[in-house]
């Protein structure tokens, strides 16, 4: 049986689970609850569990898929689905013991940062190692995105199944220019974070710098889980402008971050407010590293950030 799992990290279970439930209903998928078919499933119904983990006040939503192979092929849509729903990070994954069925996928806010194939995994890693390839790559991104060490099996027993039934696995966008037909759910996306800032301080700053005609922009405040340190994200569906998020962090004297996310095959730009650092970039490693300078100074990990 293949082995498909999914985290969602700073999203608890229970919003996990509603966000699954969602997600199924979307589809037009029969959801089935424990007792009414989920343990003992018909062949070619997909069987997920839902479970949580908490570290240092920090939530991680799981998602496990126990279907039999005949169910369908890995879902990464379904993953790409539910950050977007969530508005964060879903980092998926499927392994199997069957040659070809293996493959990676990281999601942002439904945007495609990173995608490993089942066929681009067989030709990435040794025939017969694609499975471990992958896996090794999900275990990596967990404390990349949380800063805590990849969870034991045991957080995932005896959890209740849901079925779905009529629940056929979708493509999900690829960052890869040789997959055309395949494009995110949505289209590029700009995002700066500038820690230590609390609300009232970015809005005297914002009408400071931003002209009125400016509209297309949505910043929201927030804070850190335990210590409740406060930092604002800058988002718009389009590019990064580099212009504003410099004139913004001199105004607030903070080391703020960015990146702009400009679709599927496409590297992502990033910029950094610390001696006006700018390039661009490709994967999971190198978006969550371009974030770091701003998340740093909150003592948080890329894994917190989520677009409401």
């Amino acid at each position: 049986m293949p082995v498909r799992r999914t985290f969602l990290p700073a999203v608890g279970a229970a919003e996990g689970a509603a966000a699954l439930a969602r997600v199924l209903a979307q589809r037009g998928c029969e959801v089935r609850a424990p007792g009414d078919g989920a343990n003992a499933p018909a062949s070619g119904m997909r069987v997920f569990r839902d479970a949580g983990v908490v570290q240092s006040g920090v939530d991680v939503a799981w998602v496990l898929e126990e279907s039999a192979a005949e169910a369908g092929g890995w879902d990464a849509a379904l993953a790409q689905a539910l950050s977007a729903k969530t508005g964060g990070f879903a980092v998926s994954v499927e392994t199997s013991r069957t040659p070809g069925r293996a493959g990676y996928a990281v999601f942002f806010a439904g945007r495609s940062i990173e995608f490993i194939s089942e066929n681009q995994a067989q030709a990435a890693f040794a025939e017969g190692l694609a499975s471990e390839g992958v896996y090794a790559a999900f275990a990596q991104a967990y404390p990349l995105l949380t800063g805590w060490p990849f969870p034991e099996p045991q957080i995932w027993a005896d959890l209740k199944p849901v079925a779905a039934a009529q629940c056929p696995a979708e493509p999900a966008g690829r960052p890869m220019p040789d997959e055309p037909g395949e494009a995110d759910v949505a289209g590029k996306l700009a995002l700066a974070v500038f820690p230590l800032v609390a609300g009232d301080e970015f809005s005297a700053a914002w009408r400071g710098v931003v002209p009125t005609a400016m509209t297309n922009w949505t910043w929201q405040a927030a804070e850190t889980a335990t210590a409740h340190i406060p930092y604002v994200m800058l988002t718009r569906a389009g590019d990064l402008d580099v212009a504003l998020c410099e004139s913004l962090a001199a105004q607030l004297d903070v080391p703020a971050a960015a990146v702009g996310l400009n679709g599927p095959g496409a590297p992502f730009d990033w910029w950094r407010a610390q001696s006006s650092q700018r390039g661009a970039g490709v994967g999971a490693e190198s978006f969550a590293g371009a974030l770091m300078p701003a998340l740093s100074a909150l003592g948080e990990r890329p894994g917190i950030i989520r677009l409401r």
